[in-house]
């Protein structure tokens, strides 16, 4: 009864219970002023800091929390996306953009927190899910 199919639909159940966690690591990053690969954001500018009083340094991306509240994860089929449902997504990735910063490579888990993730959260609920579908305890 267990076909791959079932085993992969298992596998986005235990993702997507998990979803919560992986879009506030990727929180996390980006309030760290990291993207997904682990490389610092673009700085903020002289403006931003004197003028809009940000924290001198990368890039959190972070003002009202809408933004960061807004990251969800599209877990319909493999591979993974992360987004952020925010009105600003699209002039964040403009003023990415015009930095020369990559603006997808914000959404996504860097290795660590990836690895964290899976083995931590998704793994153990994924083999939960696999022994209640075969019966054992």
């Amino acid at each position: 009864k267990l076909t791959p199919q079932q085993m992969e639909s298992e596998l986005l159940i235990a993702v997507e219970e998990n979803e919560e966690t992986a879009t506030n690591l990727n929180t996390d990053q980006l309030f760290r002023g990291e993207d997904s690969k682990g490389l610092k954001l673009p700085p903020y500018s002289r403006r931003s800091v004197e003028v809009f009083g940000k924290q001198a340094g990368p890039m959190t991306l972070f003002d009202t929390g809408d933004f960061y509240d807004g990251f969800f994860m599209k877990v319909e089929r493999f591979p993974l996306s992360i987004f952020s449902s925010d009105s600003k997504t699209g002039k964040i990735a403009d003023l990415l953009d015009s930095r020369g910063h990559k603006p997808d490579d914000i959404y996504g888990l860097q290795k660590a927190n990836l690895t964290d993730w899976v083995r931590n959260y998704v793994l153990e609920d994924y083999q939960k899910r696999i022994r209640n579908f075969l019966g054992l305890r």
